[in-house]
């Protein structure tokens, strides 16, 4: 480029000089009029005048883009200087700092990035990646992080031009040494987790989600457990609403629904999110302002009363704000019939064992007597380091005795959850953190009565997560007894508390984008 530019610098004089020189000649060749070429003469001035246009022409567009480059690179320079190194990506956020420029680069070249956002850098630790963002209320944690976009960057005119795709995903794995109820010990080392998300702005008003999983969980029939490894569609819908223009919104699809948070620093699951949590293909109408937010959702549910369509409904209420001393979370809701959670929907039992396997072994296991109603309240207090999470769910009903049973009486489910803990900071951040969780009349869901643990989590490198957990289970007691819905005309064998306890520890390393 820089050859082409001092040939023309160089070469034009030169043709401004023969341009002269036959127009000198021409006019010679005029006054005699004895010159028999003077036709062929002027063809070549036209020919060479259109020459002197074009490298004329040329020369400023090498200009031009002389300038350009300049400024691109200064803007380039200005905007990634903007960005301390050890800036997060929540300070990026907070202080609208880009680390290249949206506005030159979005309408014409980025469709498809990983998570955080475009701009942004993420945090040492994964926590401000889209996969370990609790599932609760996602759809509305999706359209407040376009909002903020929206906000710092108003020229990038997000999903304007054509749909902008934004992937995260994980890799976990985990090491086991457990000692249960009753029975030998048991050692694992497994692939436990492997998800791809991919979260899709189609336009100012319209945002999609799937999550794609794989199954780690043993074939149903013997054989090798990596011919099980299959990939399901975990979650998926579509966000109609724009938070930045109306506050109210819109979801449909495979979702998360919000009964509880579910928020904890374990490894293992806790006993609220094993017996309560709701994955259902729903729809969602939700409202958000401010640190308030509002939904109220439908959906069919597989355990039923009758064969009714649409019979499941709920709703759930929040508060989310911060000021200088930390974060804070406070929210309830309510669900018109917990039949439907993945914990009593399938124990773990299987069919074969003669034992209640969960509202889901069968069609016949599915009919109820009635619903079951129930609330959750759930609080998340982070002061600077310190945090505490604390969330009760508890059933307004019993169960029917011959639906679900505890000692024979019909179930009155319930569970809590507290954790407390502190982010130690050494030259990686170290969080340390203590639990109890309990469960209320959950013997015939194969979970024990009390749970305590402790878990260590840092990230030695970047985006990786390092944790250790200690927990320590109480079963429920000898003289328990629990039943349920029966697979066939033989009544099931009754599930039988141990009055034993339990240990283990999970060592658990996951790289997330």
């Amino acid at each position: 480029m820089r050859t082409r530019k001092m040939l023309c610098f160089f070469v034009l004089p030169f043709i401004l000089f023969v341009q002269s020189s036959f127009a000198t000649h021409q006019s010679v060749l005029t006054k005699s009029q004895n010159s028999p070429s003077l036709d062929q003469l002027n063809n070549q001035t036209v020919a060479l005048e259109k020459q002197i246009l074009t490298l004329k022409h040329e020369v400023n567009q090498l200009k031009a883009s002389s300038k350009t480059r300049a400024s691109r690179t200064t803007a380039v320079k200005t905007s990634t200087n903007t960005l301390a190194p050890q800036q997060t990506h929540k300070e990026a956020i907070r202080d609208g700092q880009p680390t290249i420029s949206m506005r030159t680069l979005w309408p014409h070249y980025i469709t498809l990035f990983t998570s955080p956002a475009i701009g942004l850098r993420s945090t040492f630790d994964p926590f401000d990646l889209i996969v370990n963002l609790p599932s609760m209320n996602e759809d509305l944690r999706f359209l407040k992080q376009r909002k903020i976009i929206n906000e710092r960057y108003p020229d990038s005119q997000l999903s304007s031009y054509r749909p902008v795709v934004e992937l995260s995903g994980l890799v976990e794995g985990q090491a086991l040494y457990q000692d249960p109820f009753k029975g030998p010990t048991k050692t694992d080392i497994n692939l436990t987790g492997a998800q791809l998300d991919v979260l899709v702005y189609a336009g100012p008003w319209a945002t999609g989600f799937a999550s794609f999983a794989y199954d780690d969980s043993p074939p149903m029939t013997s054989g090798r457990r990596i011919n099980n490894s299959n990939l399901f569609v975990g979650r998926a819908f579509i966000t109609i609403g724009n938070l930045s223009r109306f506050p109210v919104y819109g979801t449909l699809g495979q979702q998360k629904i919000p009964f509880g948070r579910y928020r904890s620093v374990m490894v293992t699951s806790t006993l609220a999110s094993e017996l309560f949590s709701t994955t259902a293909r729903a729809l969602l109408i939700g409202f958000s302002k401010g640190g308030f937010y509002a939904s109220t959702y439908g959906f069919k549910g597989d355990a039923n009363v009758s064969d009714a369509g649409v019979n499941q409904w709920g709703a759930n209420i929040g508060y989310r704000f911060e000021n200088s001393t930390g974060n804070y979370e406070f929210g309830a809701g309510y669900i018109l019939n917990i039949a439907d959670t993945s914990g009593i929907q399938d124990n773990g039992n299987s069919v074969s064992s003669g034992k209640f396997a969960g509202f889901a072994a069968t069609s016949g296991t599915e009919k109820i007597a009635h619903r079951v109603p129930a609330y959750n309240v759930h609080a998340e207090i982070y002061p600077g380091n310190f945090f505490i999470n604390a969330e009760y769910v508890d059933a307004l009903r019993s169960f029917a005795t011959k639906n679900l049973s505890f000692n024979c009486h019909g179930a009155n489910l319930s569970a809590l959850t507290l954790e407390t803990g502190y982010i130690i900071q050494l030259k990686r951040p170290v969080l340390v953190g203590i639990g109890f969780n309990k469960s209320w009349d959950a013997l015939g869901l194969m979970l024990p009565e009390d749970s305590y643990f402790a878990v260590v989590s840092t990230s030695f490198w970047k985006d990786t997560l390092e944790s250790i957990e200690y927990r320590h289970d109480e079963d429920y007691s000898r003289g328990d007894m629990a039943n349920g819905n029966t697979a066939s005309h033989v009544a099931n064998m009754p599930i039988s508390g141990t009055g034993g306890d339990g240990n283990s520890v999970t060592v658990q390393v996951g790289i997330y984008f």
